[in-house]
């Protein structure tokens, strides 16, 4: 990591020189870029320090929602192996 880098804030990655944000349901990932959660997770923000935002796992039966939430299948949708069929 550079020095500019280590500036950005946990929910920020270093792109062309500055600092960009995130989009919502995204984490900066070891390699300083953003990645978005696997669609069994949800984003959990936690600005108290570098890399403390992280995606956790959805409650068996939902599925990630956008951004922070975890929300059960559509009608006419199934739960299986971790994604609404």
């Amino acid at each position: 990591m550079t020095i500019p880098e280590a500036k950005c804030k946990n929910v920020e990655e270093f792109l062309q020189g500055a600092c960009s944000p995130c989009p919502i349901g995204s984490i900066l990932g070891s390699n300083f870029e953003c990645e978005y959660c696997h669609s069994d997770q949800y984003f959990d923000e936690n600005f108290d320090s570098f890399f403390k935002s992280s995606c956790k796992y959805c409650p068996l039966g939902t599925v990630g929602g956008q951004g922070n939430e975890c929300v059960p299948c559509s009608g006419g949708f199934i739960y299986e192996n971790t994604k609404c069929r």
